[in-house]
């Protein structure tokens, strides 16, 4: 670009900022006004954010997504526990041993003369007990999947959110 003997302002070709005279790039854009080409492009780098000041990193260890399940595997409610759902971790346990437990008694009491000591196995259970046992048992099994499933998953949330904040998210 030459300098405009009109004594009239220069502007860049490239992104038409106002220039003065005998400037050999532009100050916006970068444009080279006598060779006529457009600045090269920078590499983009990854930039990270420093800590804030008197926050360190800390760092909380990560949670063993099979230990969760085997934790869970076993004991229902355990893998909650382990991954620091406390209440959610009580709750299952209660529930399903709770239902556990009904399951037994309902077993027991289906049995006649079993206190007394006079069990006479006759094929005498009722319809009513055994499908009672067959839903509380239907019931129980899905607790028990449900919670596998729900401790892997929150063992997985609770790595993410310390693997990118560096703090557990409970």
């Amino acid at each position: 670009m030459t300098v405009n003997p009109e004594g009239r302002k220069m502007f860049c070709p490239n992104c038409g900022t106002s220039l003065s005279d005998n400037v050999e790039f532009c100050s916006n854009c970068g444009f080279n006004i006598k060779t006529g080409q457009a600045p090269q492009a920078r590499s983009q780098t990854l930039f990270t954010p420093p800590q804030p000041y008197g926050q360190p990193y800390l760092g909380a260890p990560l949670k063993s997504e099979v230990l969760s399940l085997i934790l869970a595997f076993l004991i229902p409610g355990a893998g909650h526990l382990y991954v620091g759902r406390l209440t959610r971790g009580l709750v299952v346990l209660v529930v399903y041993y709770g239902i556990s437990a009904i399951m037994i008694m309902t077993m027991f009491a289906a049995i006649p003369g079993l206190f007394t000591g006079d069990v006479m196995m006759d094929g005498s259970l009722e319809v009513s007990v055994l499908i009672a046992f067959i839903i509380l048992s239907m019931i129980a099994l899905v607790i028990w999947i449900v919670q596998l499933i729900d401790a892997y998953n929150l063992t997985k949330q609770y790595n993410d959110t310390v693997r990118r904040t560096g703090q557990p998210p409970w």
